[in-house]
């Protein structure tokens, strides 16, 4: 009798173990991710340390439609203070730069320029000829500093800032490349018409020759006063 009841009991056990698995278990379904989501997954990307990930992320970037873009702005938004070249290229991109300092704002233009695309090169040279129509000074502070001299001369000479025209004239002298010596001397041609601009290909006495020509010029010329700024375009117009 009790050899029967503990069977029964095992049996009841075991029906109830089987019944337990049979019954349906109730999982949330997973969250789908948010454009804020994809945005915020993105920027870690780019901003690794990982080369190959960072490019493929800034291309996705690049490329947000309306919503991402809108999630790229709430992103921003969060983070004012980042600084980072590749960040501020997306946001650019986007006509969500924010706000620079002119000398943060030079620094930016100047790698965006260093990056060869066409298109952020022009993107830069607009930027550093608006800028040099407002105020010159943050451009002539970097002329002598390194890199990316050819293209705040040729910044300069295209915004016409006369009162540039005495650091032009020292870069042309001073210059270390062609490139550097040649866009001198393209912006000084424009700063100093109608007097003959310098020979944008002397090398050594034939540069020292033009500096000694045109000083009188060029002193002259910074004297004059400057036009008016243009108004400033807003950013993501251009």
């Amino acid at each position: 009798m009790h050899r029967v009841a503990a069977t029964v009991a095992v049996l009841a056990v075991a029906g109830c173990a089987s019944a337990a698995a049979r019954a349906p278990v109730d999982v949330p379904a997973g969250r789908v991710p948010t454009a804020d989501d994809d945005v915020a997954r993105e920027v870690g990307a780019l901003l690794s340390g990982d080369p190959a990930a960072s490019r493929d992320a800034e291309a996705r970037l690049r490329a947000l439609d309306g919503p991402g873009r809108a999630a790229l702005a709430r992103h921003a938004a969060a983070v004012p203070t980042e600084r980072d070249p590749r960040w501020l290229d997306v946001l650019d991109g986007h006509g969500l730069l924010p706000p620079l300092a002119p000398d943060e704002a030079v620094a930016f233009r100047l790698t965006q320029a260093a990056r060869g695309e066409p298109g952020l090169l022009a993107r830069a040279r607009t930027a550093l000829e608006a800028q040099a129509r407002r105020d010159p000074a943050p451009l002539v502070a970097r002329l002598h500093e390194g890199p990316g001299a050819d293209v705040l001369a040729l910044a300069l000479g295209d915004a016409g800032a006369v009162t540039a025209a005495p650091a032009l004239l020292d870069l042309y002298r001073d210059a270390r490349t062609p490139a550097t010596r040649r866009a001198s001397a393209v912006a000084l041609a424009a700063l100093v018409a109608p007097t003959r601009g310098p020979d944008p290909d002397a090398v050594g006495v034939e540069a020292e020759v033009e500096v000694v020509r045109l000083r009188p010029r060029v002193d002259a010329v910074a004297r004059t006063p400057a036009p008016p700024a243009a108004r400033e375009v807003p950013h993501g117009t251009r």
